[in-house]
C-alpha cells in the first residue's frame, strides 16, 4: 500500500534502506531462446510475458534470439549453446530418434493451424482435394517427410496418393511459387502465411488439415536439452510462459499494444492480421502435455514410415503442470 511514511519512522527506515542498499541484488539467471524464425504473434506468450515482468520476478533475465537459419534452434539447444529452443511437435519424433538429446516442456501453439492453400481464380480452379490429381504440390524441405505424411493423409480422402501428385521443394520461395504458379498448391501456415498471400490481393482457398483425416498437433513446442527439463530454472521459466499465456488470453488488445512496444516493426496490417488468427490457437495452458495427443501423432507418423523406434513418451516430452 502507498502512502506518505510516519515522520517518527524515518531514521529507523533510513538505517533499515542503507543496509538494505549493502546487500546484493538477487541475481538475476540469463536464459537464452532461440526461436524458429523472425519474430511474430506466435510469440505472444513469450514476449507478454518478459513485458509483465513475469520472467523478472522469477529471477530470470530473457534473451529472445531470431535465428539465421530455421533449422538450427533445435540443434543449438541440444548442443547446450542455448536454455531453450522453439520447435515443431512434428519433427521432434524424427529429431529424438535421430538421437537429439532434447526434451519437450512447453507448448507455443496447440491449435490448428496448418492448411493446404491453392488460389482462387488464378489458373488453379481447385475446388476440392480430388482436383490435386496431376498438380504441383509445394513443400518445404525442413520438414519434408513428416508434411508427406500429412499430404498423403489429406489425398486419401479423395482416393489419391502421393504418387497422384507431383512434388517441389520451394524452399523459401512459399508464397513466390504460388503466386507465379509454379505451385498450384502448397502447405502452409493459415495464421501468417495465408493473410500474407490476401496482402498480395488474391483469394486463396485453404483445405485445413484436422478436416481431411490428419491429427492433432503442437504447432510450436518449447524444447530443453535432456537433464534440464526439471530443473528448477526450467520450472521457473514455464511458470512466467503460463503466466504470459493467461495475460494474453484475458487481454488480447492490451498483449497486442505489450507487443508492439518490444516489436514496433509488428506494427502493421499483416501482423495485426496474424496476431487476430494466431489467439484462437496460443495454448492457454502452455506446461500441460496432452499425452494421448502425443502419442496419436507418433501412432501417425510411424504408420507413415516417418519414425520406427522412439524411447517412451517420457523421455522427450513432459508436462510441468504434473508432479515430479
Amino acid at each position: 500500500m502507498k502512502g506518505r511514511l510516519p515522520v517518527r519512522s524515518t531514521g529507523l527506515l533510513a538505517g533499515l534502506l542503507i543496509a538494505c542498499l549493502a546487500l546484493p541484488a538477487r541475481a538475476q539467471d540469463h536464459v537464452t531462446v532461440v526461436l524458429d524464425w523472425f519474430v511474430n504473434p506466435d510469440h505472444a506468450a513469450l514476449i507478454v510475458a518478459d513485458e509483465i515482468g513475469a520472467f523478472r520476478k522469477r529471477g530470470i533475465d530473457l534473451d529472445l534470439i531470431a535465428p539465421a537459419d530455421p533449422d538450427t534452434p533445435v540443434r543449438i539447444v541440444a548442443a547446450g549453446d542455448a536454455d531453450f529452443a522453439i520447435g515443431y511437435q512434428i519433427s521432434l519424433y524424427h529429431q529424438v530418434e535421430r538421437g537429439l538429446p532434447i526434451v519437450r516442456v512447453a507448448s507455443l501453439i496447440d491449435g490448428p493451424v496448418m492448411t493446404l492453400e491453392t488460389l482462387t481464380g488464378h489458373g488453379h480452379d481447385i475446388a476440392s482435394i480430388a482436383d490435386l490429381r496431376g498438380r504441383r504440390i509445394g513443400l518445404q524441405v525442413r520438414s519434408s517427410d513428416e508434411m508427406k505424411a500429412i499430404l498423403q493423409r489429406m489425398l486419401s480422402t479423395a482416393g489419391l496418393s502421393l504418387t497422384d501428385v507431383r512434388l517441389t521443394d520451394v524452399g523459401a520461395m512459399l508464397e513466390t511459387a504460388l503466386l507465379t504458379n509454379e505451385d498450384d498448391a502448397q502447405l502452409m501456415l493459415r495464421n501468417f502465411e495465408t493473410p500474407s498471400l490476401e496482402a498480395q490481393h488474391v483469394q486463396p482457398r485453404g483445405f485445413n488439415i484436422e478436416d481431411y483425416g490428419v491429427p492433432p498437433f503442437d504447432n510450436l513446442i518449447v524444447v530443453t536439452r535432456r537433464g534440464r527439463e526439471r530443473t528448477d530454472l526450467t520450472r521457473r521459466f514455464v511458470a512466467a510462459l503460463s503466466e504470459g499465456a493467461a495475460y494474453v488470453s484475458a487481454h488480447p488488445d492490451e498483449s497486442w499494444q505489450l507487443l508492439l512496444r518490444h516489436h514496433p516493426d509488428l506494427d502493421d496490417t499483416l501482423n495485426r492480421r496474424a496476431y487476430a488468427l494466431t489467439l484462437p490457437a496460443l495454448a492457454r495452458h502452455p506446461a500441460r502435455l496432452d499425452e494421448a495427443r502425443y502419442r496419436n501423432f507418433e501412432k501417425f507418423l510411424q504408420d507413415a514410415g516417418v519414425v520406427h523406434d522412439l524411447p517412451p513418451l517420457d523421455h522427450y516430452a513432459i508436462g510441468l503442470d504434473q508432479a515430479p
